[in-house]
């Protein structure tokens, strides 16, 4: 699992620093074109949106194994111990269930949907943006879970 985990956070990675990379370029190009050229190209704007879509798809189960997402602890911290490492357990249930049922959901309707729809400048299939939330919701349950995983065996050995 651990080898999978590596690889899954290797390509989510990657796929983040890509669609960073892409949405600065096109940033960059689009404050040149306002500023020198006379004509604005009309993509710049859509594809920044598609690479800001992808680029927290990606980040959403990174920022999971890293312990990025915002934290408020403050009633939490005055829990026992044990009472905390349940209540972690519970919440990593909670969400793995919830982005399961949405990854489950979004199958269907995202893909057929993005298959009939296209983006008015870029004229690409919606589906390459639609599928950034299957990402999204794999990645988040993918780390969730190995979360989950230490915790329940942190609760076993009595740490």
């Amino acid at each position: 699992m651990a080898f999978f985990g590596k690889i899954a956070g290797k390509l989510l990675a990657f796929g983040m620093n890509l669609s960073f990379v892409g949405l600065i370029l096109a940033v960059l190009l689009q404050v040149f074109a306002r500023l020198f050229l006379p004509k604005v190209p009309s993509w710049t704007e859509e594809i920044s949106r598609f690479l800001l879509i992808w680029m927290v798809s990606c980040g959403a189960g990174l920022a999971i194994r890293n312990n990025g997402f915002v934290n408020v602890d403050l009633l939490t911290n005055q829990l026992p111990l044990r009472a905390r490492r349940a209540l972690a357990a519970m919440s990593d249930a909670l969400t793995i269930f919830l982005m399961s049922v949405f990854f489950r959901w979004a199958i269907p309707h995202f893909w057929n949907l993005g298959g009939r729809q296209t983006s008015p400048a870029l004229d690409l299939s919606m589906r390459y943006v639609f599928f950034a939330f299957l990402v999204m919701a794999a990645g988040i349950v993918l780390f969730t879970s190995f979360s989950l995983a230490a915790n329940c065996r942190r609760a076993l050995k009595g740490e």
